[in-house]
C-alpha cells in the first residue's frame, strides 16, 4: 500500500524506542507483554497464591498466559514484521514517519499494575466466542493463524478480552486507541496522503475515536 500510495508521512502504531528496537534487531524479540505479567507474578510467588494452589498456581497461570501472549500477537495487539516492513518501505518511497504510540515503558508499567491471577479463573470458565474457538481447531497452523486474522475475529477477540481481563484490555486496547487516534489527526491531519498501520485489533477503536475527535473539533470551530 505504502508503494502504491507514495504519502507524504505514514504513521506507524510504535512508539520511538520501540521502533528504534525494532530496526536495530530486524524483529520483535522483546516479550514486553510478557515480561510485565512476569513481574507481576512476583508479587504474588513469595507468599504462594492459595486459591490456585501456591507455587503451582503461579506456574500455570505464567503458562496460561504464554499462550495468551501468542493470540495477541495474532491480532496485533504486540508489534511485529509488518511494523518493520512499513519502515522499510516508508524510507524506500522517502516519506516521513510518525510514531504514534503510547510509550512502551508506561504501557507495561500499566500492565503490571492491571494484572490480577483472579483473571484467569475468570477466563477457565468463560471460553472463548464459538467463531474463535472453531478458527481455532480447524485446517493446519497455517490456515487457523489466517482465519483468526479478520476484523470480525479481532473484535471477537477484543470483547473476551474486555470480558475476562477488563483492566489488561483497557491497557492494551482503549487506552492506546485513544492516545494513536489524537496523535493520529494532531501530527498528521494537515498531509494530503498519509498512510497509517496499526494493529488488527485497534482498527474499530481508533476509527471510533477518531470520528469523536471529529465531531468535537467540529462543535468548536462552529460554535
Amino acid at each position: 500500500l505504502i508503494c502504491l500510495v507514495k504519502p507524504d508521512k505514514v504513521f506507524i502504531e510504535l512508539c520511538p524506542p520501540r521502533a528504534a528496537k525494532l530496526r536495530h534487531q530486524g524483529e520483535d524479540k522483546e516479550d514486553g507483554f510478557q515480561l510485565a505479567i512476569e513481574k507481576a507474578l512476583q508479587k504474588f510467588s513469595s507468599g504462594g497464591f492459595p486459591m490456585m494452589g501456591g507455587g503451582l498456581g503461579v506456574e500455570m497461570i505464567r503458562t496460561a498466559f504464554k499462550g495468551f501472549y501468542g493470540l495477541l500477537k495474532r491480532y496485533g495487539y504486540v508489534p511485529g514484521v509488518e511494523m518493520l516492513a512499513a519502515m522499510k518501505e516508508a524510507d524506500r518511497v522517502g516519506a516521513k514517519l510518525y510514531f504514534g504510540d503510547q510509550n512502551g515503558d508506561e504501557t507495561l508499567r500499566k500492565l503490571k499494575d492491571a494484572f490480577q491471577p483472579s483473571m484467569l479463573m475468570k477466563a477457565m470458565t468463560t471460553p472463548p466466542p464459538q467463531e474463535l474457538e472453531q478458527a481455532m481447531n480447524e485446517g493446519s497452523l497455517g490456515d487457523k493463524v489466517e482465519a483468526l486474522k479478520t476484523r470480525k475475529n479481532a473484535k471477537l477477540m477484543s470483547e473476551w478480552m474486555e470480558d475476562v481481563f477488563p483492566s489488561i484490555a483497557n491497557v492494551l486496547i482503549h487506552q492506546r486507541d485513544t492516545i494513536t487516534a489524537h496523535n493520529l489527526i494532531t501530527h498528521c491531519g494537515k498531509e494530503k496522503k498519509v498512510v497509517a498501520v496499526v494493529g488488527l485489533a485497534h482498527l474499530d477503536g481508533i476509527e471510533k475515536e477518531w470520528q469523536r475527535l471529529k465531531k468535537k473539533k467540529k462543535a468548536i470551530t462552529t460554535s
